[in-house]
């Protein structure tokens, strides 16, 4: 039955084994031929005919030539601009998730819980202080990629001598967290003896990651920071 067609046949078993092009089981519409390929279940990347095929279980669109694929537990799409997409499965720290990834680069993966909740980062980055800044403890300065695009960054610093009015960098992000223009924010000082009495002052976080206060502050207190801002503009 090799190369024929099969009419009205029923089988109880079919087994496809071999490697190279044109080996597995391909679906043309609507006749076999070049650029009529519509399905394919192969390991090679060429069939008979000359069609490009993807390893595994894949559906094409001929005419766009964009793509479904199962293939080694994870969702290959692509789609008509030659734009590839992965969805897994993955298990992170014990918890599960529905794992969407970009391969264009430079995007982090989206992730989905058992809830129906979306995450860019599953877990915070630690943020360094710049100069003579100091976490306080247990509050160090952290920040996480969310969702929509923005960037939450939260905890306290110990304000060292030398914050007199001008741009004071307090801490710089990482590549993937610094915003397509400067952006402003309220920070919060603390009298050390008066945590809950605040000063408000301009903060400003840069295109190139830096992380700056201005505004005289007062050495030993608090800089509370619970802020949220943009990536793109």
């Amino acid at each position: 039955m090799a190369g024929s067609s099969w009419t009205n046949q029923v089988v109880n078993r079919l087994i496809v084994a071999g490697s190279g092009p044109g080996t597995g089981v391909f679906v043309y519409d609507p006749t076999a031929g070049a650029g009529n390929l519509i399905a394919s279940m192969t390991d090679a990347t060429t069939d008979q005919l000359g069609n490009t095929t993807q390893p595994g279980v894949t559906s094409y669109n001929p005419a766009t030539g964009a793509f479904a694929r199962l293939f080694g537990g994870n969702v290959n799409i692509q789609d008509a601009g030659g734009n590839p997409w992965t969805i897994s499965a993955v298990t992170v720290s014990g918890t599960p998730y529905l794992q969407l990834t970009s391969n264009l680069g430079g995007s982090a993966p989206l992730y989905m819980d058992a809830q129906g909740m979306l995450h860019h980062d599953l877990t915070w980055t630690s943020a360094t202080p710049a100069g003579s800044w100091t976490n306080v403890t247990g509050q160090a300065l952290e920040y996480k990629l969310m969702p929509d695009n923005t960037v939450v960054m939260q905890g306290q610093l110990t304000i060292p001598a030398g914050v007199t009015g001008a741009a004071n960098t307090f801490t710089t992000v990482n590549a993937a967290y610094q915003p397509s223009r400067n952006q402003p924010v309220t920070l919060t000082e603390n009298l050390a003896a008066s945590p809950f009495t605040g000063t408000t002052h301009v903060g400003l976080i840069r295109a190139s990651g830096n992380c700056d206060i201005f505004g005289a502050a007062t050495n030993g207190n608090t800089l509370t920071v619970q802020i949220r801002y943009q990536l793109d503009s």
